[in-house]
Formats: C-alpha cells, sequence, structure tokens
C-alpha cells in the first residue's frame, strides 16, 4: 500500500512521453511489454519501440533512533523498473502447421539495435532529470534518493540477447500523505493531483477524484492529526500530552491553546500552543 508508490510510476510515465524516440508509447504497468511464453522465450505484444514503466517489490523499515510508534506511511523503499525494447515483425515458425507467419516480437540485437537501446535509455534518463520536465520535477520531487541502478540485457533461452533492456532503479521515496492532514499548496503530493486533474487523459483525472476522496478534508484537530501519523492509541496520546481529556468520551475536547499554571504565591505562567 503506498499512494507515493503510485504518484511515483504516473509521475515517471508522463515525464517520458514524448521526451525520447519512441514518442507517445510509454505504457504504465502494461501486462506483457516483454514476456515469456511456455517455452521460457522473451515476446511482446507490442508493435512499435516502446518503454513500459512498472513498480516492483518495496519495504519500509525503521532505523536506530527513528521516531514514531506504529507509523504505516513512512519513507520506504521500491524498485522502479523501466522496460525498453525494439520490437519488430518477424518469421516465425507455426508449429501446428510448419509454414512461416508474421509475427511481432524482439528480434535478435545487433550493432544499430544495441545504439537505439542504449540512446533510448539515455533519453529516459535525461528527461527524469530534465529540469525544465514538470512532471519529472514532480518525480524527483518524491524520490528521497536513488539508491542503486542496474541494467538488465533480455535474452533468449540459448543466451541470444534480444532488442530489449531492463533498468532497475531502487529508490528511497517519501512518506505517504495521511488522511485528514493538510497538504499545503508547496507540498509536491498536492502538486501531483492538481498534474492529474490538469491533464487531458482521463484515467488521470478519475485517479485524481479518487485520492482526493480518500485523503479527505483538512482535519482542524492537531492531536488528531498526531494520532494518525505516529499509529498511537488514546491512552498513549494522552500520555504525551496531547489530544481529548480523560473523561472526553465522545473525543470532542478542542486542541489546547492557552493555558494558566498556578505556581503559587501568586505567580501565573500563561503557556500557548499554536496548532499544527
Amino acid at each position: 500500500m503506498s499512494l507515493v508508490r503510485h504518484a511515483i510510476r504516473v509521475a515517471a510515465v508522463e515525464a517520458l512521453r514524448g521526451a525520447t524516440i519512441v514518442g507517445d508509447n510509454v505504457l504504465d504497468s502494461q501486462n506483457g511489454a516483454i514476456d515469456f511464453d511456455a517455452d521460457n522465450q522473451p515476446k511482446t505484444l507490442q508493435k512499435k519501440p516502446f518503454i513500459a514503466i512498472y513498480t516492483y517489490d518495496g519495504s519500509a523499515e525503521r532505523g536506530p533512533g527513528a521516531s514514531g510508534f506504529r507509523d504505516l506511511g513512512s519513507p520506504q523503499q521500491l524498485m522502479l523498473g523501466i522496460e525498453i525494447g525494439h520490437a519488430a515483425g518477424m518469421l516465425v515458425e507455426d508449429p501446428s502447421t510448419g509454414k512461416k507467419v508474421l509475427e511481432t516480437g524482439l528480434p535478435y540485437t545487433d550493432r544499430n539495435v544495441e545504439f537505439y537501446l542504449d540512446l533510448l535509455a539515455a533519453q529516459a534518463m535525461g528527461a527524469l532529470s530534465n529540469p525544465d520536465n514538470s512532471w519529472a520535477e514532480i518525480w524527483r520531487g518524491m524520490v528521497l534518493s536513488v539508491e542503486k541502478r542496474d541494467t538488465l540485457a533480455v535474452r533468449s533461452v540459448g543466451g541470444q540477447r534480444l532488442a530489449g533492456h531492463q533498468i532497475m532503479l531502487t529508490l528511497t521515496i517519501m512518506r505517504d500523505p495521511a488522511p485528514g492532514v493538510p497538504l499545503g499548496t508547496g507540498h509536491v503530493y498536492e502538486t501531483f493531483l492538481a498534474a492529474l486533474e490538469a491533464s487531458p487523459v482521463e484515467s488521470n483525472r478519475t485517479q485524481a477524484a479518487l485520492l482526493r476522496g480518500f485523503l479527505g478534508d483538512a482535519d482542524s484537530r492537531d492531536w488528531h492529526r498526531l494520532q494518525r501519523r505516529q499509529g498511537l492509541t488514546a491512552d498513549e496520546l494522552m500520555a504525551l500530552g496531547h489530544g481529548p481529556l480523560a473523561q472526553d468520551q465522545t473525543r470532542e475536547t478542542p486542541p489546547f491553546v492557552t493555558g494558566t499554571l498556578d505556581l503559587g504565591d501568586g505567580r501565573e505562567v500563561t503557556t500557548t500552543s499554536e496548532p499544527e
């Protein structure tokens, strides 16, 4: 579960559209962009050169000295896959008839195809680093660091190198926004939502509406936002000096703003705590 995981993938797709020699043929989690058949042979359903973006395994771990209790939205690491392929028409033998038929797939690579793939990979990395690409700016704002980059060649069972590469980026990404916690106009996730809403792609606008509905309206209760963020029980919240009064069964106690402490001898101290 990660809203930022989704945002990282969408921002990468949009940042690469029109920014490389494949044009707009940039795919989001396309099933079988580079796949394997029953004989473990690589195949593709694409009919022209493509880039496909995927998110793979992710994990979140509290490091030594990390604060927080049961924070389920903490920063995490995940793997972002960028698959690139030079699809082409090929004559293959139909096993049922023995005849040659034309199919689209990944051909064996050669000098020119390898240059094409290397150029495409460089263009993809350049697009994600482009300061004038607004979607890339969103992507960079959510990626705290790039821990590792692996480039893998696609090979057939016989070891022949095919016209496809896989770039695997290991990323540390920002924490998820929490429902009810205001993002603010400068927050990168708010920028992401606004970009989705302004997108000409209908599915992007639909996703934005669903995400807005999940995050909900801003919660004015600072103690409530703290409890969401840290995963605190009601007793833990009160032990830290936050939250509703112990006898408030409906949890409607307003957040503390101003209080007076009697020090004796007629002395008093007034304290003020502004909400987050």
